[in-house]
């Protein structure tokens, strides 16, 4: 690791001692709530009531897509637009069914095109999907390893890294889902490590790709360009970027299809899931204030007051995140602008009213970017911000397969990702004190 002066992260060793304990705690946690969900199945005595989550990280070494049911819907939404020029890409009565649908914007269906011809297997083109997504999330791990140890790349620091990766429960989870978001989180990664090294053109255009697959995340290069601090060349890029990948959809899918996108799908999802894995706040409510069970995939009948709370949490982590980035700008400071890049991230995701565990793979992004800041400026630590940090960051890696457990218990990985919100807040409005 990086080593900074004071604090938790001033050691490796220090630093891997605690997270083993708070690992271990989190381990013990999550096996009492399926002991107490069913003493008989996961009695504390037998190791399978410790490991929910474990066949999950074997995508690490085998690289055939394990779970295709999300990918499924992308794949017929290709398939049928190259088959009928009039073929309705959503379908919501589907989500009111308890299945899966194509939720992604028509750019998704689009990259997928060239292996989703009229006459194309499923099988073979989730091989090549699956595939595809290992290697892109190596690429997406390795830049930001680059990013995180610039300077101080070591053999002993790529293997701690790597450690790390594997063992981050949200990115195990997309590349079982064989997860478009995948592809985001690469994105992310890259636009991050680009603009670290001043490669602004090049950052804009791959975050405006990030962010056109699914379309609450152009409120990152928004909060992006309210906070002032970001140079034009990148959000020139970045704008011109989103405008061409727009334009793609449009071509692509036809007016209709983005009218019904708009207008129809995303209202649906607006509902929410009370299903336990949806890690967001409009989850939390429903599962706090409905009888919709948490154990089993379900659109919520939607609910107005939880609706219109869940939309006004998102909204005020937004302009929170651009509140916060704006008055940076102002005080004079060498506040970094890739502090408010994670800001804004970890804002955007959580905004969400649908947030799924493997959605938290976009947070590693603001992970890295946080945990570099805290190496290198030992200021930013003081108070015990760094374990503080790491408690967050660990909660909100782990799966805790909390469906069983009361509601308030079953968002641990929210509240682990909350917490990582509130350390971003902190460290910008302290760097910007500086």
């Amino acid at each position: 690791m990086l080593r900074s002066e004071t604090g938790l992260l001033s050691s490796r060793r220090r630093y891997l001692t605690v997270a083993a304990v708070l690992l271990a705690m989190f381990v013990f946690v999550g096996a009492l709530f399926r002991n107490q969900a069913d003493p008989e199945r996961f009695p504390l005595s037998e190791p399978s009531s410790y490991n929910p989550g474990l066949a999950v990280f074997r995508t690490w070494w085998d690289w055939s897509p394990m779970s295709t049911g999300d990918l499924s819907p992308v794949f017929d939404a290709a398939q049928g637009r190259s088959r009928d020029a009039d073929y309705r890409m959503y379908r919501p009565q589907e989500l009111e069914q308890h299945k899966s649908a194509f939720v992604y914007t028509p750019f998704a269906a689009w990259l997928i095109a060239p292996i989703s011809g009229p006459e194309a297997d499923f099988d073979e083109a989730a091989e090549v999907v699956g595939f595809a997504n290992h290697l892109l999330a190596l690429i997406g791990a390795a830049a930001l390893l680059l990013y995180f140890f610039r300077g101080s790349l070591s053999a002993t620091n790529v293997l701690l890294f790597a450690v790390h990766v594997a063992l981050f429960y949200p990115l195990a989870k997309a590349l079982h889902l064989t997860q478009i978001g995948v592809w985001i989180f690469c994105l992310f990664a890259l636009a991050v490590t680009l603009f670290d090294r001043r490669a602004l053109v090049a950052s804009g255009l791959v975050l405006a790709a990030a962010a056109s697959l699914k379309p609450h995340l152009v409120l990152v290069p928004v909060i992006l360009a309210i906070s002032g601090r970001f140079p034009r060349r990148f959000l020139v890029a970045c704008l011109a970027g989103l405008l061409a990948f727009g334009g793609v959809s449009l071509a692509y899918a036809g007016f209709d299809n983005l009218k019904d996108y708009v207008l129809v799908l995303l209202p649906h999802l607006s509902s929410g899931y009370a299903y336990a894995p949806n890690q967001s706040f409009n989850g939390m409510l429903l599962r706090l204030f409905t009888d919709a069970d948490p154990a089993v995939f379900n659109l919520a009948e939607p609910v107005a007051w939880i609706k219109l709370a869940g939309n006004l949490f998102g909204l005020a982590l937004v302009v929170t995140a651009a509140f916060v980035s704006r008055r940076s700008k102002h005080s004079g400071s060498s506040c970094g602008e890739l502090q408010i890049f994670a800001l804004a991230i970890a804002a955007v995701v959580l905004a969400s009213p649908v947030c799924w565990i493997h959605h938290y793979a976009l947070l590693a992004v603001p992970l890295a970017i946080l945990g570099r800041a805290l190496m290198t400026t030992p200021s930013l630590a003081r108070g015990g911000l760094d374990l503080i940090f790491l408690f967050g960051a660990l909660l909100l890696s782990f799966f805790f397969d909390a469906s069983r457990a009361p509601a308030l218990l079953t968002g641990l990985e929210f509240y682990g990702a909350l917490i990582v919100l509130g350390v971003s807040i902190c460290m910008v409005r302290r760097s910007a004190k500086q």
